[in-house]
């Protein structure tokens, strides 16, 4: 072993030449062994190509080097050492990545049928959450991959997830990049292999794992959705076995940048996870607004899915709620039935008890139904008035941004609910929900403060709101005029409405009122961790007749992160 390559250039001392790892359009991998450490590592270096800017090729190579150096993560190839060989060419040293490609384990034969195929596919879920984490941790620093695809996901013989090939990676934070900077290179090349090469030019990425927006500007900007597009089609292909667009280059690219949907997953076998195929459908939404904001969303629905938790982006039927309820209660359903089969067991010794047990049987017949009904009249009610409030507060954001300080009135006079507006000096950029309480004339009120669209990022509009008045509003529906029981909680448990005014103001998790109903309390930290679902709980009643068991049903409002809850008594004697 020596520390020359074939071409007889020389690295750095303590590097010793092993052999030839891959060769790419503008450099090439070499395997070397670091003798000061004594492991073995991958050098990354440039190739002198004629008619090439060798300039500006360099500086992005620095870059790729430099922004790779920088994310320090398990999920992505540490860069350990940068150098200049005698010549001057450029060189970094990474981390030696031994394993197999997410493209070479999906590409294997198999010779079991499509549903046995898939079951083996799955196992490559949790690789992919990987993945889209070690992306998020990229989109966290300001970073976007923009060439994800199987080629550069390396799974390692213990299962780790490595992702590699930063070369396309960009900050997409900074401001005054130019996309036409970076395509200087000579060679633009439209590869109509099966194993699609990256195209540098104009379009940078490679088919079919490109986001539309990287192909046509009308889908919105190049960003972390970007990437979360790519990790759709990755997901695409576990659950299917195929990419979603194929043919050749020019046809897939007209396929990507056309107004028609995203292939859909679903279509491809009835025994794909409806979940999958929503996570999938949502992340590979053409229009960029449409996907998760970032792969930290794309990987928590995931693991949401994983885990037995609901998936937010997937609208769940009465049946399949209950069926989960049943699914993920099985200790206490399975008490309830040996209760039965014990009261029935037990009518060889009299009539009297065999008609009990009899009675008993037909009233939890009678219930199962009772209870899907209500569930599914529950979800609908609850999504219908998040839906309406996520609704009246984009438009009401949208006008809050453009309230200017001489407009105030007018921007109250067009909005009942709000007390009071004043324009504050603000360097957030975010929107801020203060909390909600009710003041000394019995008010319910909570504080909003929305960044000024014309404020340069240093004014925002504080808002003071009366929550009764907002609320007929923003909900779509008088909740008095409901047969089910509407109630609003924030994400800490303050309860902000309830048909009952003494409830408001209280605290679910905190309050003494509520420390005597466990099952509440169970039921509140449940709607906290999920976004939306069907659940069961007692609750003592009015008129003392001691417990009233009720369905209810959760969905978020997303704008807000308030949970609005849909209840309904049921009879259980």
């Amino acid at each position: 072993m020596e520390n020359t390559t074939p071409d007889g250039d020389s690295y750095a001392g303590h590097f010793t030449f092993k052999g030839m790892l891959g060769k790419g359009g503008i450099g090439r991998v070499l395997l070397g062994f670091d003798r000061s450490i004594r492991r073995e590592v991958a050098i990354k270096e440039l190739l002198d190509r004629p008619g090439v800017d060798k300039k500006r090729v360099a500086a992005r190579f620095m870059r790729e080097a430099k922004i790779s150096g920088q994310l320090e993560h398990p999920g992505i190839v540490p860069v350990y050492e940068l150098g200049e060989k005698a010549d001057g060419t450029s060189y970094y040293v990474m981390k030696y990545v031994q394993g197999r490609t997410l493209n070479e384990i999906l590409m294997e034969p198999v010779e079991v049928g499509p549903e046995e195929a898939f079951r083996k596919r799955m196992a490559l879920i949790d690789n992919l959450i990987a993945a889209a984490e070690a992306v998020a941790y990229a989109h966290s620093k300001g970073v976007i991959h923009r060439d994800l695809k199987p080629a550069n996901i390396i799974i390692g013989e213990f299962g780790e997830t490595i992702i590699v090939d930063w070369g396309l990676a960009k900050l997409w934070k900074e401001t005054g990049e130019d996309e036409k900077d970076e395509a200087f290179y000579p060679w633009i090349e439209l590869d109509e292999s099966a194993e699609l090469k990256t195209q540098h030019g104009a379009i940078l990425g490679t088919p079919p794992y490109l986001a539309p927006e990287q192909v046509e500007p009308k889908f919105g900007k190049v960003g972390p959705q970007s990437d979360v597009y790519a990790l759709g089609v990755l997901l695409y292909m576990i659950l299917t076995g195929e990419k979603p667009y194929n043919g050749r280059t020019r046809e897939m690219l007209q396929q990507i940048q056309s107004d028609a949907p995203s292939p859909s997953p679903k279509k491809i076998g009835r025994f794909i996870p409806p979940e999958l195929s929503a996570i999938c459908e949502k992340a590979m939404e053409k229009d960029a607004a449409k996907r998760f904001e970032d792969a930290a969303r794309f990987a928590r629905e995931l693991r949401a899915y994983r885990s037995g938790r609901l998936v937010s982006v997937y609208a769940y039927s009465a049946g399949e709620l209950f069926k989960r309820f049943v699914a993920r209660n099985k200790a206490a359903v399975i008490a309830a039935l040996a209760v039965m089969l014990a009261v029935v067991a037990g009518a060889g010794f009299s009539m009297h008890y065999a008609y009990n047990a009899e009675i008993a049987r037909q009233r939890a017949e009678a219930a199962l139904p009772e209870i899907t009904n209500l569930s599914e009249e529950a979800i609908k009610i609850a999504r219908q008035i998040t839906g309406g409030t996520d609704d009246f507060f984009d438009g009401f954001l949208k006008d809050a941004r453009g309230v200017k300080a001489g407009a105030v009135t007018e921007f109250m006079r067009s909005h009942p609910g709000v007390e009071s507006v004043k324009i504050v000096p603000s360097a957030s950029k975010k929107i801020e929900i203060g909390k909600a309480y009710v003041d000394d004339n019995g008010r319910h009120l909570f504080n909003m403060t929305v960044p000024l669209a014309g404020g340069a990022g240093k004014e925002a509009a504080s808002m003071l709101l009366r929550f009764d008045d907002v609320t007929p509003v923003a909900f779509g529906i008088d909740p008095a005029k409901s047969a089910f029981q509407i109630w609003c909680m924030q994400e800490d448990g303050y309860i902000i409405f309830d048909e009952d005014p003494a409830q408001i103001g209280l605290n679910l998790f905190s309050d003494k009122l509520y420390a005597n109903f466990p099952e509440l309390l169970t039921f509140g930290e449940k709607i906290r961790g999920q976004p939306v679902g069907v659940g069961y709980y007692s609750f003592a009643s009015k008129n003392d007749n001691g417990l009233m068991y009720k369905v209810a049903a959760w969905d978020t409002i997303e704008t807000l992160g308030w949970k609005i809850v849909a209840t309904h008594p049921y009879i259980t004697k």
